[in-house]
């Protein structure tokens, strides 16, 4: 039998080997593209709230399905302005959480793309990411309202998003939600990129 440390090592090898070699699909408000389907928002009762502190999380009555107890760690997110968007509905006795995302909306932050293992620049653009809808309410297209209306409340502002290239449900709702594929970005050619311009620099 094989130890636990050749099994972990091997893991560990491959799951890093991955991350150069595959790519995540970069994604762009199209400015042209506002319409929001109001009709069908109303109809299904939904509702988008944004929570922007750890205090206004812990004051909401709403049903999270534990999120927070999966993710405590994602509370350190609200330190360095990042908004959690909730889609939820109106027509029920106690809301709950029909599904969510991440906006990183800081000017200066740099955004780590945890599938690719590098760093991303935000220039004055609200990155959206870390989308989660509880299993149980999966294949309603919340999550479609979701984004539709996170580009919407935000509107005036360069929206972006990124998703693995192995998705391809994601990469079909960033569609649909009106955002327009923009490239293609490796993990490992990003890297090597910036190492390169770094040497060009020194050179300079």
């Amino acid at each position: 039998m094989k130890s636990n440390f050749v099994i972990n090592l091997k893991k560990f090898l491959l799951t890093n080997v991955i991350k150069y070699f595959r790519y995540v699909n970069w994604y762009e408000t199209d400015q042209s593209v506002h319409k929001l389907n109001i009709k069908k928002i109303r109809k299904n009762n939904l509702k988008l709230l944004i929570f922007n502190s750890k205090k206004k999380v812990s004051k909401s009555s709403m049903e999270m399905h534990g999120y927070f107890k999966r993710y405590k760690e994602k509370l350190k997110r609200f330190n360095k302005k990042n908004y959690f968007l909730v889609l939820t509905n109106k027509s029920k006795k106690k809301a709950e959480l029909l599904c969510c995302l991440w906006v990183n909306y800081h000017p200066k932050n740099k955004h780590y793309i945890q599938e690719l293992d590098v760093y991303v620049n935000l220039k004055n653009q609200y990155l959206i990411y870390d989308g989660e809808t509880p299993g149980h309410l999966r294949g309603n297209g919340y999550f479609t309202f979701l984004m539709q209306m996170a580009r919407y409340k935000f509107k005036n502002k360069k929206v972006i998003s990124y998703v693995l290239s192995t998705h391809p449900v994601a990469n079909e709702v960033n569609k649909k939600a009106g955002s327009r594929f923009v490239r293609k970005m490796y993990g490992y050619w990003n890297k090597n990129i910036f190492k390169i311009k770094c040497r060009v620099k020194r050179i300079l």
